[in-house]
């Protein structure tokens, strides 16, 4: 079997990296793959065909001619010895190149195999890609982003995804879930903790807005000493190192033991990054696939912070376990001015709506605030950054608020109870039982041998 794997770019990243590791896992299923990039790759994987039709759009080109279908078969046909018998496309509807939805939907149109693989929505917090869509595709409409027909399937990385694209209207028998591959990565032998400071609870992330670190500042605050923090990796994207940097600016001022970007300048590995740590936390409040909440335990660490059931549902159900994240972290509600809230919520939603071209009714934002309250409080991930900066202000600065208010779930409390338990060594194995390459491969074999 010939499989012409199709995507914008290889540079470093998530989507590259499951590239790679399906690639290797398919060929031991004899099945010949060539990669088709806009750019030619890195380390990872490098493009087996480089077409600079598939790239980046800039905004100037929105409305592009699309790639050249024969151009684009004639080089699948090149790299693989022969027409490919499939062709696994990811991420076409994102919106990076607003022409590429034409060349699948030619390919569609043709009859050939497609395995269309969305990673990302643009309609998911992406309003910039959603309307340069929506004005390349013109009359086509938003549907011609989404074909249909007996040979194309959709791989969606969780049951949120697959339920949200069947119920827009795809065949729910071609919506099929398809979870990231998960491996352990290597902890440096040579890193161990410090043995003479606190120990180091490490958030593995690219520290963007939906990161939530304020959550990250608010433990820190709240652990009194008992443990430093630190991020990985810092915003590469210009527009999301403000937020960032203010947070860096508060930890600076209140002098919260937390560190940003300690992967940045590439001297440590992540390895060795892990291998320094006691636990990871993860605090973010809007989650892909959830890696964050699987990879710490393939290598041997707890997982602490903030639930998100949509997403983890399918974990708990391959039997890796995360009863000991939380999934509100309410602060007394006389902390916070509830009109002001309201106010704040009303007005994220209707710029956040209005940006797709939706309407936001009072009810709209009356459900949205309304989500933000409980019995017990308001949750924190509700707030925005500087609603969030004033709790830590007051945590931080005031002995009676933390006497008044400190949650359960303290971080190192937390990881200490997941290893008295045993969750770690369980988790470890439940991860490698259900999200191994090998396990992804046999997956990725059986659709494509089902759809050829």
């Amino acid at each position: 079997m010939r499989v012409a794997v199709v995507h914008y770019h290889l540079r470093p990243g998530g989507v590259t990296r499951v590239i790679a590791r399906a690639v290797d896992a398919v060929r031991r299923h004899g099945i010949r793959t060539a990669v088709l990039s806009g750019e030619p790759g890195a380390a990872e994987v490098a493009a087996d065909a480089v077409c600079p039709q598939l790239a980046y759009d800039e905004p100037a080109s929105a409305r592009g001619s699309a790639p050249d279908p024969e151009a684009i078969r004639a080089a699948a046909r090149t790299a693989l010895g022969g027409a490919p018998d499939l062709w696994h496309i990811h991420n076409h509807s994102l919106g990076k190149n607003v022409a590429l939805p034409r060349l699948v939907a030619a390919l569609a149109r043709r009859g050939e195999a497609l395995l269309l693989q969305v990673h990302d929505f643009a309609e998911d917090g992406r309003a910039e890609n959603y309307r340069r869509l929506r004005a390349a595709l013109g009359g086509e409409g938003m549907a011609a982003l989404y074909p249909a027909g007996p040979r194309v399937r959709y791989a969606l990385l969780n049951r949120r995804d697959r339920d949200i694209l069947a119920g827009a209207g795809a065949p729910p028998d071609a919506c099929l879930r398809l979870p990231n591959p998960v491996e352990a990565p290597p902890r440096a032998a040579d890193a161990q903790p410090e043995e003479d400071a606190p120990p180091l609870i490490l958030y593995p992330t690219r520290a963007i807005r939906r990161k939530n670190l304020g959550e990250l500042l608010l433990w820190a605050a709240l652990q009194g000493g008992a443990a430093r923090f630190a991020t990985t990796l810092t915003p590469e994207n210009p527009e999301a190192r403000p937020i960032h940097d203010r947070w860096v600016a508060l930890a600076g001022e209140l002098g919260l033991p937390v560190a940003f970007g300690l992967g940045d300048d590439g001297s440590r590995s992540f390895g060795a990054l892990l291998g320094a740590a006691r636990a990871t936390i993860t605090t973010s409040v809007a989650e892909g696939f959830g890696l964050a909440f699987l990879e710490p335990w393939a290598a041997g660490l707890p997982v602490v912070g903030r639930d998100l059931p949509e997403i983890t549902a399918d974990f708990a159900g391959a039997g890796v376990r995360l009863d000991g994240l939380y999934t509100r972290l309410d602060v007394p509600a006389t902390w916070i001015d509830r009109a002001e809230l309201r106010r704040r919520i009303g007005d994220g939603l209707r710029r956040a709506r209005g940006a797709f071209g939706l309407d936001c009714t009072a009810a709209d934002a009356d459900r949205a605030f309304e989500a933000a309250l409980s019995p017990g409080g308001i949750d924190f991930g509700r707030l925005d950054e500087s609603m969030q900066a004033a709790v830590i202000r007051r945590v931080a600065g005031d002995a009676g608020a933390r006497e008044e208010w400190t949650p359960a779930g303290l971080p190192l409390e937390t990881a200490a109870g997941q290893e008295a338990a045993g969750l770690v060594a369980a988790n470890a194995a439940a991860v490698a039982e259900a999200f191994s390459v090998a396990h992804y491969g046999e997956r990725l074999a059986d659709i494509y041998r089902a759809l050829v």
